[in-house]
């Protein structure tokens, strides 16, 4: 199994850069000691060991915490993945958004905290159209400090890494529209609590039923995992949004959803969800790094060994949420794969 890679990239001022990918055990992150900086994805299984590892370091850093990080086709719950940059990155928190003339921001988001979204219109409206691309940390199973830096570990944020090269960007997810469609009348953040003015629990389980899909609140995430919604855009793909509990009648997102705008219902199967994993990997660019939707691994269960297999050039993550823009304003995805490679 290969454990690293390097690339090759030019900053705007010409001069050449070099970073290095690795994929190790945490407790071997003190290798790469002495360089200019350290970018590390890490799975949540290994924090404590992460924690005793960075503890030790001389050199500068900066990562965040994930569901698992995936390398080379495979997936890792134990293993972090080491970037190693030979200049100084500008890093920065969402909540201290500062000057830069980055031409990429790499941007790591807390994937259970509302105001993600917020954050990134913040950074949208202060820096532009530059390129956007990152995923949302964190845990399934409860709220972490999923972010951190040489300050400390955080959550309820966003991290920032200002990057002096361009970056292509792919985003595909393979869900496809169906003929239903509702208007979000009444949102609360990630709360979708009114459709066409009614129950947004209501009015979701009638459409599924009108296809022959029986949904209840106890059998909820296991079938809307099958049927997320999606946001039309004026190009690119739909911004899909995961539908992930019901609360009193409304039904909760794993991402912001505006108000009094039109919702499709979505379907996707393992070969459409699949054929948009290969295409996202068919990008122009040097090594890449990818992120990679938890809930599509949930949904194609054993199907998503091929997923990975089509991401074999790849060192990545599993996200609670995708980041993504190529000089536009930066969504965040559900149920979606993003690949970046360096133009």
């Amino acid at each position: 199994m290969w454990r690293k890679f390097l690339f090759t990239a030019f900053r705007n001022t010409g001069e050449k850069s070099m970073m290095g990918f690795d994929n190790v055990k945490p407790e071997e992150i003190g290798e790469f000691d002495g360089a200019e900086h350290l970018m590390i994805l890490a799975s949540e299984q290994c924090v404590d060991e992460l924690k005793e590892s960075i503890a030790e370091l001389k050199s500068p850093f900066f990562g965040a915490i994930f569901p698992e990080i995936f390398f080379r086709g495979r997936r890792y719950s134990d293993r972090v993945i080491v970037v190693r940059f030979d200049f100084k990155v500008d890093v920065f928190r969402g909540s201290e958004l500062k000057e830069t003339d980055g031409r990429t921001l790499m941007v790591f988001a807390d994937g259970n905290f509302d105001g993600s979204e917020e954050i990134l219109e913040k950074a949208f409206m202060k820096y532009g159209s530059v390129t956007y691309i990152g995923g949302g940390a964190g845990s399934l199973g409860k709220n972490i400090q999923c972010l951190f830096d040489t300050r400390g570990f955080f959550s309820k944020d966003c991290l920032f890494v200002s990057l002096p090269f361009e970056f292509n960007v792919k985003v595909r997810h393979g869900w496809r529209a169906t003929e239903l469609e509702f208007i979000s009348t009444k949102t609360q953040g990630r709360r979708v609590v009114e459709l066409d003015w009614r129950s947004a629990f209501d009015v979701y389980s009638e459409a599924l039923e009108s296809i022959g899909v029986e949904i209840d609140p106890e059998n909820f995430f296991d079938v809307a995992k099958g049927y997320p919604f999606g946001l039309r855009r004026l190009e690119g793909e739909m911004v899909v949004k995961d539908p992930l509990a019901v609360n009193s009648g409304a039904i909760v997102c794993a991402g912001k959803v505006p108000e009094n705008c039109v919702l499709s219902l979505m379907h996707g199967d393992a070969k459409s969800l699949l054929s948009a994993a290969r295409e996202c990997a068919d990008i122009e660019g040097e090594n890449l790094i990818a992120f990679d939707c938890i809930s599509r691994m949930l949904y194609l269960s054993e199907h998503y060994k091929q997923e990975l297999k089509y991401l074999k050039d790849a060192a990545g993550a599993m996200t609670i949420g995708e980041i993504a823009a190529k000089k536009t304003y930066p969504d965040f995805y559900n149920k979606t794969v993003v690949v970046g490679g360096l133009d």
